[in-house]
């Protein structure tokens, strides 16, 4: 049953690490439509901050249920920096950074927590084929 819930949020975390990638590639495009859609988008800080408080958990529960397999430390840093890259970024980037540094940011730390998921499940589909 572990085994079915990390291959579940390992898979959940890469997805949520596509949306917040797509999110801020896509979001210069949506602002040059911007006239055509009106105001039905979301701002931005509030949707980086609220994908966050789904993304947390799931990556936790996800990379603490791969560890307890394999003991990787690979993907705990990985791990680890990508969720404090993600946090860092939603909580203080707009003070910090340019806006095209948020989102660089932003999809540099989705990227490295999706590659610790990715090195998550292929480690610990590894230790129980062995």
């Amino acid at each position: 049953m572990p085994t079915q819930i990390r291959r579940l949020l390992d898979s959940l975390a890469v997805a949520l690490s596509g949306v917040c990638a797509v999110h801020c590639l896509a979001l210069p495009l949506i602002v040059v439509a911007y006239p055509l859609v009106g105001s039905w988008s979301m701002d931005e800080l509030v949707f980086h901050r609220s994908l966050l408080i789904v993304i947390i958990p799931v990556s936790l529960i996800a990379l603490l249920l791969g560890y307890c397999t394999h003991r990787s430390r690979q993907v705990a840093v990985l791990g680890t920096l990508g969720i404090a890259i993600l946090a860092l970024v939603a909580m203080s980037g707009h003070e910090w950074l340019s806006t095209t540094g948020e989102r660089l940011a932003t999809t540099a730390g989705g990227l490295i927590l999706a590659s610790g998921h990715l090195i998550n499940a292929i480690i610990a589909q590894r230790c129980r084929t062995i």
